[in-house]
């Protein structure tokens, strides 16, 4: 839910990419929960599946399409949707730097716990 909140903040228009297309109900609802069902622009699925996504670079091009394509939908904000794409995801965000926002959930709830415990003020940048 973090990653949602910090995708829709302001009502940023916002999707999440991802490789496993049976999350995208659980999704869809994670979405409804976090009170963003208005901002969402859907869930964007890599080509392939995720068992046949093994080669990091392979899966690098297939995210990088759902990304692209979330963006051509409107999103201002895309969740890269899955703790096994986290590295994926820290490319994705130097390459879209400045001209889509991308999310990695995990990173995105350590800084929403962070801040919720203060804790933020004392951890060195």
């Amino acid at each position: 839910a973090a990653a949602v909140r910090a995708a829709g903040i302001g009502g940023r228009r916002f999707a999440i990419a991802t490789t496993t297309a049976r999350l995208e109900t659980t999704l869809r609802s994670l979405v409804a929960s976090a009170g963003r069902s208005e901002d969402y622009a859907g869930c964007f699925l890599t080509e392939s599946a995720a068992e046949e996504l093994e080669d990091p670079e392979r899966l690098l091009v297939e995210l990088r399409r759902a990304v692209l394509d979330a963006e051509a939908a409107g999103a201002e904000a895309v969740i890269i949707g899955g703790g096994p794409l986290s590295a994926a995801a820290q490319v994705l965000v130097v390459e879209f730097a400045g001209r889509l926002r991308i999310v990695e959930p995990i990173r995105a709830a350590v800084a929403e716990a962070l801040l919720a415990t203060d804790v933020a003020e004392t951890v060195p940048a």
